[in-house]
């Protein structure tokens, strides 16, 4: 497996918290009185509240919901902004499904504007709360369909996952169920993040599964519980891609994502085992 640059793995979460923290800054007090945004005095007293908030979070199902709410208006309005350029389309998904605030938790959500964020500095971003694989297809098709001289060059799933499933909908999305071209709207040679734990972690990962059904397509899946992830975007000739993720729980040396990818003149074989639908545990 090919590693990411020591520069781009070293100290990664130490280093982007500045980032993150400013961006969960404005959503936290984006509705604050603007008249006080220069007070120095006000601007402490946010952020000790802020970092308390950040420390002292506990999960709940209706913290899950309000969040899930909360994604979709902020999505809606984002989706908006994508026939202001002609920049290559990153479309970004989040499951509905938690169990443990990994994916809509509070924290979390800051983290989905932050990642988005950073996307959008090479790529117009298409987001999206899904509630089934099926939803997030259409949602290619329907993007694919409204900007169809713009490649879908991104795909970034963040959701609950193993290494043969995906916490897509209820019964998520197991390695069993992968249909072949199910990415067929996105680029011949786009990028595919599963922002999953361990979702590439085994000989016969669902990431590798993904990759065999799309040849053509790179799949970046970590082989490990994953904490913070960072993708590693390279621009060359006004040409970006991703060339890495990079992810934690590592504080001091982050984790390389795993790198899946078959030639287009591949040809999967036809699985013939049973589906098995199964309520997924939580990463």
């Amino acid at each position: 497996m090919t590693v990411a640059p020591l520069s781009d793995r070293l100290f990664m979460i130490l280093r982007e918290l500045p980032e993150y923290f400013s961006t969960a800054y404005k959503l936290r007090f984006r509705n604050a009185d603007s008249k006080l945004n220069t007070t120095i005095f006000v601007i402490f007293k946010r952020c000790v509240l802020l970092i308390y908030e950040l420390i002292s979070y506990r999960p709940t199902l209706e913290n899950f919901q309000r969040n899930s709410v909360r994604l979709d208006l902020d999505f809606a309005a984002l989706n908006e902004t994508i026939k202001d350029n002609d920049k290559p389309i990153c479309a970004y998904f989040v499951s509905s499904e938690d169990s443990n605030g990994a994916i809509l938790g509070d924290p979390v959500y800051y983290y989905h504007h932050y990642k988005i964020n950073n996307f959008q500095k090479q790529y117009a971003v298409a987001a999206k709360v899904v509630r089934s694989m099926l939803e997030l297809f259409d949602s290619l098709k329907t993007l694919k369909e409204r900007y169809p001289n713009r490649e879908i060059k991104v795909v970034d799933i963040v959701s609950h996952g193993a290494p043969e499933i995906l916490g897509i909908g209820r019964f998520g999305y197991p390695s069993e169920a992968v249909v072949s071209h199910g990415f067929k709207e996105c680029a011949k040679d786009a990028t595919i993040i599963l922002d999953a734990c361990s979702s590439g972690k085994g000989a016969n990962s669902i990431a590798q599964k993904i990759a065999e059904n799309n040849p053509g397509k790179t799949v970046l899946a970590p082989g490990a519980p994953l904490f913070f992830s960072k993708p590693i975007i390279k621009v060359q000739e006004q040409k970006a891609t991703i060339e890495h993720l990079v992810h934690g729980f590592a504080i001091i040396d982050a984790y390389t994502a795993k790198k899946f990818h078959v030639d287009l003149t591949f040809i999967p074989k036809p699985s013939y085992r049973k589906i098995q639908f199964r309520v997924l545990a939580s990463s």
